[in-house]
């Protein structure tokens, strides 16, 4: 399945991802690729507006937010989760 990942910065990431992955295995593998350490929190957002719940299919996200070209686009952004 393709999907491509968005910084707020505009920093291109393409993966291509099993579809039976949950949105948390993306996020798993983008706070591996990204070198986040676990206290570091990290949100998905599909369309740039809608945030990711970690148990939803990517299947699922796919079918609803894909772009017409086919791609999913992803936007991801850090967030403090220890205040």
């Amino acid at each position: 399945m393709p999907c491509q990942v968005l910084t707020f910065y505009d920093v291109l990431i393409r993966f291509m991802m099993p579809k039976a992955f949950s949105v948390g295995e993306v996020l798993a593998v983008l706070r591996t690729r990204l070198d986040l350490s676990r206290e570091e929190g990290l949100v998905l957002f599909a369309q740039e507006k809608y945030m990711l719940r970690p148990n939803s299919k990517l299947e699922e996200v796919y079918e609803r937010y894909k772009d017409d070209d086919g791609f999913l686009y992803l936007v991801y952004a850090e967030e403090n989760i220890y205040g």
